[in-house]
């Protein structure tokens, strides 16, 4: 696969994180269907499952993206020569209007991801200390 094939695939999948971005973050992920994404990205549903195994897969990779959009805003704020004071104002101004964004629903289900996916990784050490015999 040559440099253009790779961008043209990052592309398409860039695409489709976008579109699906929009529509949680105005409707929830709950009522958009992964037909609403790719219709909303102009692609079809081959190329959706191409990227992601499933429009859970698809939040968790949202998700991911927002809290590392998230630090990186914070890190260039921090970065600012400006009194603390400001960035704090700044921090509050940029949660304010992120959060005005989001739809409540949205919100909720990013948390609820979240906290499912800290239970994944506990049960997943658990299974993994019961394999090597381990008793608490």
């Amino acid at each position: 696969m040559d440099n253009s094939e790779k961008t043209k695939r990052k592309s398409k999948r860039q695409v489709i994180l976008a579109a699906a971005e929009d529509l949680f973050t105005r409707f929830g992920a709950k009522r958009v269907s992964v037909e609403e994404i790719c219709r909303a990205a102009g692609s079809s549903k081959m190329t959706f499952y191409r990227y992601f195994k499933d429009k859970t897969d698809l939040v968790k990779t949202i998700h991911d993206e927002l809290v590392e959009r998230s630090f990186t805003t914070f890190d260039e704020i921090n970065a600012r020569s400006i009194p603390f004071v400001e960035k704090i104002e700044l921090m509050g101004l940029w949660k304010q209007q992120y959060m005005s964004k989001l739809d409540a629903g949205f919100f909720k289900e990013l948390i609820n991801i979240e906290h499912s996916m800290e239970e994944q990784h506990r049960a997943g050490a658990r299974r993994r200390r019961s394999a090597e015999g381990y008793r608490p």
